[in-house]
């Protein structure tokens, strides 16, 4: 938390990373923010037919798994909360995208509507970004894993790369901190731990 995930998604989504984007690129960019929605007087269900790409079955399908299946035809504006929050998940798993960028999608979902996302992720044609703490759905889905720290994105490869490197660096540190007998044994049990906890970040 706070490490700049939605911050990196926004400035993507806006264009401001250009060379992440193909320019035919047609985000769908999920977020946890409702408040356009509040006062849309449409019916649910007038409103997901008229975005959505898929077929009819597909289509109620999700509809069902998000527990929106019984509001097709209230506005959209009568939906709680967490009823918002799904439904404008429908709209972007549904809608004409071929990149789509969700930001904790799961945050209102019960386990049952959280599987079914999960499995409609795997089955999506096109390209898919996730910001999520649930390790459940990283295991299942097995994307390729980005990783945000300090401030820098890390690809999978890099991280690796970067951990090996601090490593590396801490050990030569401790192996020097050892040798010099002035340093006082707790700031080399400190090093061994910051130097413990990497190795454990790597298993």
């Amino acid at each position: 938390n706070g490490s700049g995930k939605t911050f990196f998604l926004t400035e993507l989504i806006n264009n401001l990373l250009a060379e992440w984007i193909n320019p035919k690129a047609k985000i769908g960019f999920f977020t946890q923010d409702v408040i356009s929605e509040v006062n849309n007087s449409k019916k649910v269900g007038d409103e997901i037919k008229k975005s959505t790409v898929f077929d009819e079955t597909t289509t109620r399908q999700l509809l069902g798994d998000l527990h929106l299946g019984n509001c097709l035809n209230i506005s959209v504006s009568s939906l709680s909360g967490g009823q918002l929050v799904c439904y404008k998940l429908a709209q972007i798993l549904l809608g004409e995208h071929n990149m789509l960028i969700l930001d904790e999608p799961d945050n209102f979902l019960d386990i049952s509507s959280i599987t079914a996302l999960t499995s409609f992720l795997k089955n999506y044609p096109f390209s898919v970004i996730i910001v999520t703490h649930d390790k459940s759905i990283i295991n299942e889905l097995n994307f390729p894993k980005w990783q945000i720290a300090k401030g820098k994105l890390l690809l999978p490869n890099a991280a690796s790369k970067d951990t090996n490197a601090e490593l590396s660096l801490l050990r030569y540190k401790r192996d020097e901190m050892m040798a010099d007998t002035s340093i006082p044994i707790s700031q080399i049990q400190e090093m061994s731990k910051q130097i413990a906890e990497l190795e454990k970040e790597q298993k």
